[in-house]
């Protein structure tokens, strides 16, 4: 489609103009120069402005994932229990619960939150790269990450989209403080349990973090020392997870750790009529409310078919698998723009979400470009204090060739190409005033 080869060509051209040494090097050494003051102001003014004026394109009512992880705060708020399911995980539903408290229990309360945690993403991406990369790849990266379309598109929602962006850097962030030596670096490790905990209920996929952070602090640190870290860490994440899993129990007399969503999503993005993405047909939890009892025997069947699937056909699931990194890598602009405010005559919604998937789709393919070149030219992958970054990037990757994609689904980790583009833009000036502190 037109729509998708024009933003594809000209991200990729635009990726080539600024990889140009004389204008790159221009770039950097006005970057550089620029008072702290002026440029945090001029940052942070246009991050919070752009997210802001996202709220004139969506509706006032959420839809989707965001609707039920909306109407489950609504539950929470109203003092109703979180019913007998554990399909949505209740990560989301509870702080959006906790800001409806201190705010209104309105949709656009939750927008706004929203534009706060996707607004103060931008102020981690600077800490991580400061940490990790130099002064002036940590200013590439604060501008990169103020301005990237997918996360100026996915602020105003009460979906989990800018909270995970917002939480991967977060918890890149611990993992690097919890190295100090002394008291400092242990309250460090337990924050990041508590944080890993609370990431593993917005979205299961972090349960297996710990694995990548034991690898990362192995190292950074010596052994002693890197399991008097990890170990509080791990059992502050079980702490703060345990509750829910005790609740699920309770509910469903079967050990569920965090949600019951695994078997359909594996189901989903593996069988003869998938193309690896979500598919509301498969998808019975739109169809039906189910007992816990019934939800629970349709996840472990839909896990066993999908796997009895992959067992009978494995050359059709390594074809599957080869589609799939193209649905999830090949654009940015799933479901981005789909909510739009349905007052917009129907002309003048099509022509603007035509014009938000290019533009979305125009900086994805310059990042995209950005972060192979920063690859090839520099030696960032070899930064071991950005190694949490770099194997969340390829965990995602990994675990998103088995289960069902979409792009949105990329989110989270945009964050490491970000700083390996970061790392080539501003490699040229070999600016060797690196913080890592």
């Amino acid at each position: 489609m037109l729509i998708g080869y024009v933003p594809t060509i000209l991200g990729l051209l635009a990726g080539l103009v600024l990889f140009h040494p004389g204008i790159r090097r221009t770039i950097n050494l006005r970057l550089a120069a620029m008072p702290s003051r002026t440029f945090w102001t001029w940052v942070l003014t246009t991050a919070l402005i752009l997210r802001l004026l996202t709220l004139l394109l969506w509706p006032t009512w959420p839809g989707s994932d965001a609707a039920h992880y909306h109407a489950k705060a609504m539950d929470l708020f109203s003092g109703k229990v979180y019913g007998p399911t554990a399909y949505w995980p209740p990560g989301l539903p509870l702080l959006l619960t906790a800001w409806y408290r201190i705010t209104v229990p309105h949709p656009v309360s939750g927008y706004i939150l929203g534009i706060i945690i996707s607004t103060a993403t931008v102020l981690l991406a600077f800490d991580v790269a400061r940490r990790s990369l130099s002064s002036l790849a940590a200013r590439w990266a604060t501008v990169l990450t103020a301005i990237m379309p997918t996360f100026v598109f996915t602020a105003a929602r009460t979906d989990a989209s800018a909270l995970l962006a917002f939480l991967v850097l977060a918890l890149a962030d611990l993992t690097l403080i919890a190295t100090r030596k002394g008291w400092q670096g242990w309250v460090s490790a337990l924050v990041l349990g508590s944080l890993l905990g609370f990431a593993s209920l917005v979205k299961p996929v972090f349960l297996l973090v710990p694995v990548i952070l034991l690898i990362c602090w192995l190292s950074l640190m010596k052994i002693r020392r890197t399991f008097w870290r990890w170990l509080p860490c791990l059992g502050v994440m079980v702490v703060t997870i345990l509750p829910w899993t005790l609740r699920n129990y309770r509910i469903f007399g079967s050990f569920v750790l965090v949600s019951t969503n695994g078997g359909n999503n594996l189901y989903m993005g593996t069988n003869y009529d998938s193309w690896g993405t979500y598919s509301r047909q498969r998808d019975p939890y739109i169809k039906a409310t189910l007992t816990a009892k019934e939800e629970l025997d349709l996840d472990r069947t839909r896990r066993k078919q999908a796997l009895q699937w992959i067992k009978e056909n494995p050359w059709l699931w390594f074809k599957l698998m080869l589609k799939k990194p193209v649905n999830m890598w090949g654009t940015s602009s799933t479901n981005i723009a789909t909510h739009m405010n349905p007052a917009l005559p129907p002309r003048i919604r099509s022509v603007l979400e035509s014009l938000i998937k290019m533009i979305i789709n125009t900086f994805w393919a310059a990042l995209l470009l950005a972060t192979f070149l920063g690859t090839v030219r520099t030696g960032v992958w070899q930064n071991r204090r950005l190694w949490l970054l770099l194997l969340l990037l390829l965990y995602m990757f990994a675990l998103h060739l088995v289960f069902e994609v979409q792009s949105r689904y990329h989110i989270p980790v945009i964050s490491a190409l970000l700083m390996v583009a970061s790392a080539g833009l501003a490699h040229p000036l070999k600016d060797s005033t690196s913080e890592n502190d």
